[in-house]
């Protein structure tokens, strides 16, 4: 099997969520390292499979440093943050990759997917700040009693 083909596969097995597999064919003679896209589809089977993300980023973050231009660098390092249960750097990771491609689906679907937050009530203070956590249970209960309301409200007139 040439070099391109077992990196192709080896794409393919990880898009399919089969990590065990891709990561198998990945280290047949390190065949990544020369693909900065191929490195970060490796990175993640690292993480998904051998659940080490913090290498895994790593990994991925080096072969941004060789191919900054791809999107799907982007993808995977955002894939490999969400594993490690780090949401708001895999919504940067995204957002940086739409810059490169507008129209990239698999960027939109994971920001679509993981959805946008509300401006905190009060910008100078950080997000997790007593008071913003607290304004912002308060306001969303009341939304969410509003829209129960408004609800039932459309249901009765029907």
């Amino acid at each position: 099997m040439l070099m391109v083909d077992t990196l192709e596969k080896a794409i393919q097995l990880t898009e399919k969520y089969r990590f065990k597999e891709a990561l198998a064919l990945f280290e047949i003679g390190e065949c990544y390292k020369n693909d900065p896209v191929a490195t970060s589809y490796y990175a993640l089977c690292v993480a998904a499979y051998r659940k080490d993300a913090k290498v895994a980023a790593n990994v991925c973050k080096t072969a941004m440093k060789r191919g900054f231009y791809s999107p799907d660098l982007f993808l995977n390092l955002g894939k490999i943050y969400l594993l490690a249960k780090r949401k708001d750097l895999a919504i940067k990771a995204f957002s940086k990759g739409l810059t490169i491609d507008k129209a990239h689906k698999g960027l939109r679907r994971q920001l679509k997917r993981l959805g946008t937050r509300r401006i905190a009530p009060i910008s100078f203070l950080p997000r997790g700040h007593a008071v913003n956590i607290i304004i912002g249970q308060i306001t969303h209960k009341i939304k969410q009693h509003k829209t129960i309301r408004t609800d039932g409200i459309a249901r009765q007139q029907i």
